[in-house]
């Protein structure tokens, strides 16, 4: 018998620090559908992109959840893949990229 396809999960997140609840959500499904064997993509869009700048995403922290920082350091540990589009100017398009590294948050 063949071996099950995996499921695939893409999860957009549009939020960053000016909305801390928005800004985790993604990442509590996220590791929520790594924990159930679910290959996981959450591709950072809009000002959900600033929680890639260096230093921002430690301070995002929703009150009822773990701070951002230790649901992305969990999601990248557990598998999970993070991608952000970068902004569009008019010498280039907007598409998806694969961070840099995936520990550089």
């Amino acid at each position: 018998m063949p071996a099950a396809t995996p499921e695939k999960l893409v999860i957009v997140a549009t939020h960053g620090g000016e909305n801390p609840e928005k800004a985790t959500i993604p990442f509590v499904v996220g590791g929520a559908a790594l924990a159930m064997e679910t290959k996981v993509t959450v591709i950072l869009q809009s000002q959900g992109v600033t929680l890639a700048a260096q230093g921002l995403y430690e301070q995002v922290h929703a009150p009822g959840f773990d701070p951002v920082k230790k649901l992305v350091d969990t999601f990248l540990e557990l598998g999970g893949r993070s991608s952000y589009v970068s902004p569009v100017s008019r010498h280039a398009t907007s598409r998806p990229r694969r961070s840099p590294t995936e520990r550089r948050w």
